[in-house]
């Protein structure tokens, strides 16, 4: 995507390049690290990632005084207990994706974090503070690098999922021209990414400062991989590495209120954080992987079967074995 896609585990220069598989970054230094006390053992065993938010159970948000910040490589949760809690009336348990911590048998926090953890580098410790008694529980993230952490404690809260537009792409494969495929977009959710992608097929915004149409009308899809994606909506190179949104070159990240959770989800590539441009790409299942790192911004609504068609013209390189052209595109009129 020149925008973010496969390249083995590795990024190209000047591509957006989606990456198949999480990459561990190099850690990046903290300053002052806190001492790592009391480090409790842990239950190793897998557990499926649900897309529910650490919730806090039989206290309210306000009586545990809970609080929390993170950084690049870690999260920190702050939880008020009472003055007479010791370290043996407390325990953790931490999984890849999940965590619960009970204080004298009565469970405070459970449930899913927003991404994995590293369990080796999660721990805990009590603080008396001018607060009082806190927990301190330090989380590393497993993907390091970036603040894209939201907040643990918030409630569960449903995206917005209301399609305000719908769009489509005219599809020719080798010159033979595929079928139509027709994407519902979420304008509440994500108002200014969505406008982007309309206007993009539409063509109605003018042109780049360098006179080409702001259009993909005539653009390719210069990488599909089988099981993971079709990227496309570079008009200015056609090869991943060009493209330009119709706010300027790049626009920042509006949210990731939606996950990577199916096949048929339109996602916006980009080579890292606040990057979008015009590229994008179109899911072959789920990815959940780009959670969090790509916005998703609608789904494909008709021609699902045309989309599978392009899997099967890509590679795990990503090349393609025919040109796939978008011989026409435009937004489809509100009342069809």
């Amino acid at each position: 995507m020149s925008a973010t896609l496969p390249c083995s585990g590795l990024m190209s220069m000047g591509h957006n390049c989606l990456s198949q598989h999480a990459v561990s970054r190099p850690r990046i230094g903290l300053g002052s690290r806190l001492h790592l006390r009391n480090r409790c053992p842990h239950q190793l065993a897998a557990c499926h990632p649900r897309q529910r938010r650490l919730h806090a159970l039989k206290k309210g948000r306000d009586d545990l005084g809970a609080v929390w910040v993170q950084n690049t490589d870690e999260v920190h949760l702050l939880l008020r207990t009472d003055p007479d809690v010791h370290k043996s009336d407390v325990s953790f348990q931490v999984h890849p994706n999940r965590l619960t911590l009970t204080v004298k048998g009565d469970p405070l926090l459970s449930g899913d974090l927003p991404e994995a953890v590293n369990i080796d580098g999660c721990f805990w410790f009590l603080e008396d503070t001018t607060d009082g008694r806190m927990i301190h529980v330090t989380l590393e993230k497993q993907i390091m690098g970036h603040e894209s952490w939201p907040s643990p404690f918030e409630p569960e809260t449903e995206p917005d999922a209301t399609i305000t537009h719908r769009t489509f792409f005219e599809l020719a494969v080798g010159g033979e021209p595929l079928g139509k495929v027709v994407f519902g977009l979420f304008g509440n959710a994500l108002p200014k990414t969505v406008e982007n992608f309309r206007a993009l097929c539409a063509g109605d915004k003018g042109q780049t400062a360098s006179g080409i149409p702001l259009h993909y009308k005539g653009c390719i899809f210069h990488r599909v991989i089988p099981s993971f994606m079709a990227q496309s909506g570079d008009f200015t190179k056609g090869n991943g590495t060009g493209g330009e949104s119709i706010y300027g070159s790049k626009f920042e990240d509006e949210g990731f209120p939606f996950r990577h959770t199916a096949a048929g989800q339109l996602s916006m590539a980009n080579s890292g954080p606040n990057t979008n441009g015009s590229q994008f790409f179109i899911t072959f299942g789920a990815q959940p992987h780009l959670d969090r790192k790509h916005m998703v911004f609608g789904q494909v609504e008709s021609g699902m079967e045309y989309v599978q068609q392009l899997e099967k013209l890509g590679s795990s390189s990503g090349s393609v074995s025919e040109i796939i052209t978008i011989t026409n595109c435009g937004e489809v009129p509100q009342n069809v």
